[in-house]
């Protein structure tokens, strides 16, 4: 399931992506219920990996609570697309994080969909 940013970024600025991380029975799952949390940063429309942003490694982004919080940095939120004449981009950033929560392996993979203002485009 896709979670949609309700905040957009704005091109070339910083921006957090924050959720809390639960289990099939919506329970949190804490860090120390987590062996491997990775992050991707692909462009939506052409599947680009942005500034190299692939299966980084954010295990230390989550606390005791199982809440991730992650800063986008701003070399993350470029304009891909050369040819883009539209007022935003979407960019989608997948985080999968795998647990051994209860004794069971699970994998949990979140997509969080980032509509980066283009800044250089004036409609």
């Amino acid at each position: 399931m896709a979670i949609v940013m309700q905040k957009k970024a704005i091109e070339k600025n910083s921006c957090m992506i924050e959720f809390k991380i639960q289990d099939y029975d919506e329970a949190a799952i804490p860090v120390s219920n987590i062996t491997a949390a990775t992050i991707t940063l692909r462009d939506k429309s052409t599947g680009e990996i942005i500034n190299y942003l692939e299966d980084e490694n954010v295990l230390g982004n989550i606390n005791d609570e199982g809440q991730f919080s992650y800063e986008l940095g701003a070399a993350y939120n470029i304009i891909v697309s050369t040819s883009n004449m539209t007022d935003y981009e979407t960019h989608v950033a997948t985080i999968v994080i795998t647990s051994n929560k209860g004794g069971n392996n699970i994998e949990i993979e979140r997509e969080i969909w980032i509509q980066v203002k283009n800044e250089q485009y004036v409609s």
